[in-house]
């Protein structure tokens, strides 16, 4: 006897992971967060692949979230992501709030990309450290720490991660520089051996705010003058605005999923300064970057 499963959408890479994510929540009883660094996690129009996973959404996390936004900030943001970018393995980590999560850092190029959180955990014997009754009973709600269950969670976690940065090198690689209208999926775009050097270089390297074309140049052991009239003649644009409209689409996630500050956000994806972010962004999507988060930005 045989069942089809066709009902099930192996076939869609975003619908695939999503719904492992939501598998992996349910079957341990944990929340997913995600931290995408640098704005890599989006399709070609800055959309991000992945919904509602930049917050920790356990109910005990989310008590009075506001009231404590800079601590939350300070540990999650700050120190682990300060952590991960030191030590590449994956790691455990209990917060001033007492949650205790399992941390898993994916790099790519050597650089930090994102940081998956799964948890919360708490220990039987732990003590909720608000004096709270609504905090005390939320804090109940923590799932009990068993070494067995944080590392069924560190594996997939890991393979999860590792899907996410093929699904990126696949997609947002043949997209720069590619027509919004067009099909952008793996094996659109002409197979040039230049051409995927340059794609690769640029998402590489976007987020730096000191790229340069001679950089290009010097990757592909070739003259400035002559790289910049290969770019022109494979894209049709400059070697600049391939990698402008690159920061802009990363730009636009970043807008979309946290609650960054403009200088934050300018700063991940390799404009240097929130002046020249806000020029450079209200040229390309016709409003501020403020204006745009206010449209897009769904309430968390």
């Amino acid at each position: 006897m045989f069942r089809n499963l066709k009902h099930l959408d192996l076939d869609t890479p975003v619908t695939f992971i999503n719904a492992s994510l939501a598998d992996l929540e349910s079957s341990l009883g944990v929340y997913v967060t995600i931290h995408d660094l640098t704005g890599i996690l989006c399709s070609w129009d800055g959309k991000p692949l992945l919904s509602r996973r930049n917050y920790h959404a356990h109910p005990y996390c989310r008590y009075r979230r506001n009231h404590f936004e800079r601590q939350c900030v300070e540990h999650c943001s700050n120190q682990v992501n300060a952590y991960a970018r030191k030590h590449s393995h994956a790691f455990s980590t209990h917060c001033f709030k007492g949650v205790r999560e399992v941390v898993v850092p994916m790099y790519r190029q050597k650089q930090l990309a994102f940081v998956m959180f799964a948890g919360g955990f708490r220990r039987e014997r732990d003590e909720c450290p608000l004096s709270a009754h609504e905090a005390q009973s939320r804090y109940q709600q923590l799932t009990l720490f068993q070494t067995e269950k944080m590392d069924q969670a560190t594996r997939l976690l890991k393979m999860v991660g590792l899907c996410l940065l093929q699904l990126v090198e696949q997609h947002s690689v043949q997209s720069i520089g590619a027509d919004p209208q067009e099909d952008v999926s793996p094996g659109s775009q002409p197979v040039d051996r230049r051409d995927i050097d340059i794609r690769q270089f640029i998402f590489n390297h976007a987020h730096e705010s000191t790229l340069r074309l001679e950089q290009l140049a010097e990757a592909l052991n070739l003259s400035e003058s002559r790289v910049g009239h290969l770019v022109k003649e494979i894209f049709g644009q400059t070697f600049q605005k391939l990698v402008t409209q690159e920061r802009i689409k990363r730009a636009k996630s970043l807008l979309i999923t946290t609650d960054w500050s403009m200088d934050l956000v300018a700063t991940a994806t390799g404009f240097g300064n929130p002046y020249h972010f806000n020029r450079t962004f209200k040229a390309h999507a016709q409003c501020t970057p403020g204006q745009y988060r206010r449209q897009h930005q769904r309430t968390r």
